[in-house]
């Protein structure tokens, strides 16, 4: 039997398991379709296979991945605006706050000498803006009205570094967290853990996988990096000494990667587990409380 078949295969359409095509190898990837059924001989144990999501979460997930297109088309747009204006000499500063409350006064300054149809310009990329703001903020508040509804997105909105945009998309794009066998397998699957290139019995650790979820890893190392910048700013950092270590030997990027890691497998546990988050939380404690 072939090591890949398409979907309508009928011993593919039994097993039911979904791979992505960086499961395969590079030398069977399928142009045709990015996700395909593989039905092989493989270790099942090797394998995490992906339980089937709810109606409503891919709804959760469709609105998340909308609204991360959204951001993008708002961001790209302030900086088409910033770039126009510099080509007067005009600079505004970069931060949609800037470009949202200072570029209106600038084309309505007639100090600058714009031309008259620059100015008019401007302005529609203006509304351009603002109606993807509007869209932004409404397909928000319809995460953050499903995430208020979930017991579960509102546990992991508990864990430093994840808010409710993060949650919403982890409870709606994990599915059935038991298809993970630990927290590290989660962690693997999102692209969080480092490339092994070993050879003659010598471990050699490279820079993480960046396998899986993009838009579920971005969000994640962005929470990260929030959080350790809200721990840089503590003027009392000895409650996590392990953290303050970290930080000391390694610049924040790498720390933020392994607090995103970190995260990762917490998920994973408080999910499982059915755990609510507790700073400090280690098993020996639970044993000895137990």
């Amino acid at each position: 039997m072939p090591l890949r078949e398409h979907c309508a295969n009928p011993v593919c359409q039994a097993t039911g398991s979904l791979l992505q095509a960086s499961h395969v190898g590079a030398g069977a990837q399928d142009e045709q379709a990015p996700d395909i059924f593989v039905a092989a001989s493989a270790d099942p144990e090797k394998i995490v296979f992906r339980s089937r999501i709810s109606s409503s979460k891919r709804r959760w997930r469709c609105t998340g991945r909308v609204r991360q297109g959204f951001v993008g088309a708002r961001t790209a747009q302030a900086n088409q605006i910033r770039g126009l204006l510099a080509e007067f000499g005009l600079v505004v500063p970069q931060g949609l706050a800037h470009v949202m409350g200072d570029v209106r006064d600038l084309i309505e300054d007639a100090s600058n000498e714009l031309p008259g149809s620059f100015r008019r310009l401007v302005e529609r990329l203006l509304d351009h803006l603002k109606e993807l703001d509007r869209q932004v903020n409404e397909l928000e508040a319809q995460i953050k009205g499903s995430h208020r509804k979930s017991e579960a997105s509102r546990k992991l909105e508990k864990i430093p570094g994840i808010g409710p945009i993060t949650a919403s998309a982890l409870v709606a794009t994990i599915g059935d967290e038991r298809s993970f066998r630990n927290g590290r397998q989660l962690a693997a699957w999102m692209g969080l853990v480092p490339t092994q290139s070993s050879s003659g019995g010598k471990t050699n650790l490279l820079g993480i996988s960046k396998r899986g979820d993009i838009y579920l890893r971005t969000l994640l190392i962005h929470g990260a990096r929030s959080a350790v910048r809200a721990f840089q700013g503590k003027a009392d950092q000895s409650r996590n000494p392990r953290f303050q270590k970290l930080l000391a030997r390694r610049n924040h990027n790498v720390a933020a990667v392994a607090l995103a890691n970190k995260n990762a497998r917490i998920v994973w546990a408080l999910l499982a587990c059915d755990r609510e988050y507790t700073s400090g939380f280690s098993h020996g404690k639970a044993s000895v409380v137990a």
